[in-house]
């Protein structure tokens, strides 16, 4: 089951202070990228573009855990959870994890990519529960969406020339696509 959080009475502030420990602690340690990732709703979202000012010299990405083809895990539409991400000079990168596969196309096809920033994508191993057998299964090979991810940041880049660096066959890394005048598609 795919982490989701119902927050209907926490507020903005109450999300800084939670995560403000986390970050304080990773920033003093030298930390010079951040990934604010799995984030569940759009709610929680704006609360850490918010809180990443108070640490103006620190870079992050954001992204979202999905629920569906549409969804962000709390039900926000995934292209407007997206927007929250241009209210920030600090963020490198707007994108999805913890979600299936067969959900990322849909997803970043739904949505506008914000000026300066890259797309980023890590999705599941490609297995869900089956809850008839009590087991994981193994339904999507990843590699087979590859390209058609890479045709996508490609697009949205404008991109012509490209260099597209395979990806390891059963663990899928975060792709994250450079600014287009590097003309290059990286897995991190």
């Amino acid at each position: 089951m795919q982490y989701k959080m119902s927050c209907p009475f926490v507020k903005n502030q109450e999300f800084k202070n939670w995560h403000r420990q986390q970050i304080q602690c990773l920033v003093s340690a030298g930390v010079d990228l951040l990934a604010m990732e799995t984030i569940p709703s759009q709610k929680e979202a704006e609360a850490l573009v918010d809180l990443l000012k108070e640490f103006p010299d620190t870079r992050a990405w954001l992204s979202y855990s999905c629920k569906d083809e549409q969804c962000i895990s709390h039900g926000e539409r995934f292209a407007d959870a997206v927007k929250v991400a241009s209210r920030s000079k600090q963020l490198i990168a707007i994108g999805l994890n913890c979600c299936s596969p067969a959900s990322v196309s849909p997803l970043l096809a739904s949505a506008v990519k914000p000026p300066d920033l890259a797309w980023i994508v890590y999705p599941n191993s490609g297995e869900e529960w089956d809850v008839d057998s009590g087991a994981t299964v193994k339904i999507v090979i990843l590699i087979a969406f590859s390209p058609l991810w890479a045709l996508i940041f490609l697009a949205a880049f404008g991109i012509a020339h490209f260099t597209l660096i395979p990806l390891h066959q059963t663990i899928l890394t975060p792709l994250v696509l450079e600014d287009s005048s590097k003309s290059q598609l990286v897995a991190a």
